[in-house]
C-alpha cells in the first residue's frame, strides 16, 4: 500500500504483468493474426507525415554510409538505403512497436541490435519486450530476451568482438524489479549475465565503451520512481560507474561530481579523438543542467561552466556528444540543442536554418525541441543526425543547417475523431506535435494532404458536426 502525496489517500499499486504472460499474449496475437477472417484485409497508410514524430534513436551504418536506421518511440523501426530520401518500416511483425535504441556493428553491416521500451520514462512511455537481433540488416528479427527490463537505455557492441554486447536497462516504469542494471552477453545474446545491479529502485540509462580499450566501460545509474500521481526523477542511487575488466567489477566515480537525493538523469560520452576525455551532462535538481569534464578517464571531474546550461535538462532528454575531431567541441542535447566550442564553458543555439522535405507554413528556424538522440559520423564530423519529438533532422555542415526529414508517418495520436464532410477528414491531437487533420486517402511520395496546427501536446480534438 502506498500513500499518495497528492491525493492523501492510500492507493494499491499492483505488480507489473509478468513477462511470460505478456509473451504468451503475443503468441496468441500471432495465432489470431494468422487465423482471423480479416487476415487478407489490406490496410492503407494515410499519414500524416508533415509533423514528424517522437524519435528515440538514429544510426548510420559505417560500411554503408547511405543506410540509415531510425527508431520511433511508438511507431516502429525505419530503414533508408538512400541516405534518408525514402524509408521502409522493418519492425512491423514484432511484439512491440516502441523502439528505444538501434545499434549496428561497425564490422558487420548486417548485424543490427534493437532495444525496446522508451527510455525517457514519461506517462506516455510504452514498455518494450526486451532486445532484438537481426543478422540480415533488418530483414528478420529474433527476440534475444531481457523481456522484463521494460525500458532499455542503450545497447552497445564490443568494437573488437560482435558476440559481446552490453545492455543498459532501466526496469519497470511504475514498480520496482530486479531485471535492471547492465547486462552482458558473450555469445551473441544466447545467454545474459547481469554484471551491474544497484537496487530494485535504480536502473541504468546509459553505458559507454572506450573505443581504444574494450575492457573499460562507463555506466550511468539513475534512481527514479514514477507513479500515476507523482514523478520522482532523482535520488541517491544515481551515479557514474566505471569498469576496467569488461564489466566484471565496477566502482562508483564521485570525485568532483554531485551526489545525493537531487542527482537525476545523466548522460556520458567519450571523446573519440582522446579517450582520456569524458563529458557528463547532469540533471541536478534545484540547480539545473550541468556539464562536467574529466581528463583522466573519469577519476576526477570539474564543472565546465558557471550556473546551469541554457536549455532544459530532465528525465526525458539528457544527452551529450563530442565531435570526433575535436575534444573541446560538444553538443548538449536537451530541450533545445546547444553547441559549445570551448568544452562547455559557453553554449549557444547554432542551428541557423531548417529546410523541410515536405513543406509547411510555420517553418521553424531551428529543429524541434525535446531532443532524444544524436549520431555524429565518426569519419565525417560534418554529417550529423538528430532525433527529436518532431522527427528526424540531417545536417551536412556541422549542424549549422538542417534538413527536416518529415516523411515518416509516425505521429503519436492520443485520440482521433472524424468530421461530417464529404469526403470526411480525420482529426487528432498528438504527442508534442499539435493538432492534425486530413483526408483518409493514400499517401503520395513528395506530397502531403494533412493540415498541421503547431503546438505541444494536444489530446481530444472535436469538430463541429454541423460544419460542412
Amino acid at each position: 500500500m502506498i500513500v499518495s502525496p497528492c491525493l492523501s489517500t492510500e492507493v494499491e499499486v499492483g505488480p507489473a504483468t509478468p513477462p511470460e504472460v505478456r509473451m504468451k499474449a503475443w503468441d496468441q496475437h500471432v495465432k489470431l493474426r494468422e487465423s482471423s477472417i480479416f487476415k487478407d484485409v489490406e490496410w492503407t497508410a494515410v499519414g500524416p507525415r508533415i509533423q514528424g514524430g517522437k524519435i528515440e534513436s538514429v544510426w548510420s551504418v559505417k560500411k554503408r554510409k547511405s543506410t540509415l536506421y531510425c527508431g520511433s518511440g511508438s511507431g516502429n523501426l525505419w530503414k533508408s538505403i538512400n541516405n534518408g530520401t525514402t524509408w521502409k518500416p522493418i519492425f512491423e511483425s514484432e511484439s512491440t512497436s516502441s523502439i528505444s535504441v538501434v545499434t549496428v556493428s561497425d564490422k558487420d553491416p548486417n548485424l543490427v541490435w534493437v532495444g525496446t521500451g522508451e527510455p525517457h520514462m514519461a506517462r506516455s512511455s510504452f514498455a518494450g519486450t526486451g532486445v532484438f537481433k537481426s543478422t540480415d540488416a533488418g530483414g528478420t528479427w529474433q527476440n534475444m530476451g531481457l523481456n522484463d527490463t521494460h525500458h532499455i537505455g542503450r545497447v552497445i557492441i564490443d568494437p573488437k568482438d560482435d558476440d559481446v554486447v552490453y545492455v543498459a536497462a532501466l526496469g519497470h516504469q511504475y514498480t520496482y524489479n530486479k531485471q535492471r542494471g547492465v547486462f552482458k552477453t558473450t555469445d551473441g545474446g544466447k545467454t545474459w549475465k547481469k554484471v551491474l545491479f544497484i537496487s530494485e529502485k535504480v536502473g541504468v540509462v546509459e553505458v559507454a565503451i572506450d573505443p581504444f580499450d574494450n575492457k573499460t566501460l562507463y555506466a550511468v545509474a539513475w534512481e527514479r520512481d514514477r507513479k500515476a500521481w507523482n514523478n520522482v526523477v532523482a535520488g541517491p542511487g544515481s551515479g557514474i560507474y566505471k569498469s576496467t575488466d569488461a564489466g566484471e567489477t565496477w566502482k562508483l566515480l564521485t570525485k568532483g561530481l554531485p551526489t545525493g537525493e537531487k542527482v537525476g538523469r545523466m548522460g556520458i560520452t567519450i571523446a573519440p579523438s582522446n579517450p582520456n576525455v569524458l563529458y557528463l551532462i547532469c540533471d541536478h535538481r534545484g540547480v539545473g543542467g550541468e556539464v562536467y569534464r574529466s581528463d583522466d578517464k573519469g577519476e576526477s571531474w570539474r564543472k565546465t561552466h558557471e550556473g546551469n546550461v541554457k536549455t532544459g535538462i530532465g528525465y526525458d532528454f539528457c544527452l551529450i556528444r563530442v565531435m570526433p575531431d575535436n575534444e573541446d567541441e560538444i553538443f548538449i542535447v536537451g530541450f533545445n540543442l546547444l553547441y559549445s566550442p570551448d568544452a562547455g564553458k559557453t553554449q549557444s543555439i547554432i542551428s541557423e536554418r531548417t529546410v523541410p522535405m515536405l513543406s509547411y507554413k510555420a517553418r521553424r528556424a531551428t529543429p524541434h525541441c525535446d531532443n532524444h538522440d544524436m549520431f555524429i559520423d565518426p569519419d565525417d564530423s560534418d554529417r550529423i543526425m538528430l532525433a527529436t519529438d518532431g522527427g528526424l533532422y540531417l545536417s551536412h555542415d556541422r549542424a549549422k543547417t538542417w534538413l527536416h526529414v518529415n516523411t515518416l508517418p509516425i505521429a503519436e495520436f492520443y485520440a482521433i475523431s472524424v468530421d461530417a464532410r464529404e469526403p470526411y477528414k480525420v482529426w487528432g491531437g498528438t504527442q508534442d506535435n499539435g493538432i492534425l487533420g486530413g483526408e483518409a486517402k493514400p499517401m503520395v511520395l513528395g506530397e502531403e494532404h494533412w493540415y498541421w496546427s503547431h503546438g505541444g501536446d494536444n489530446y481530444v480534438t472535436l469538430i463541429d458536426p454541423k460544419r460542412s
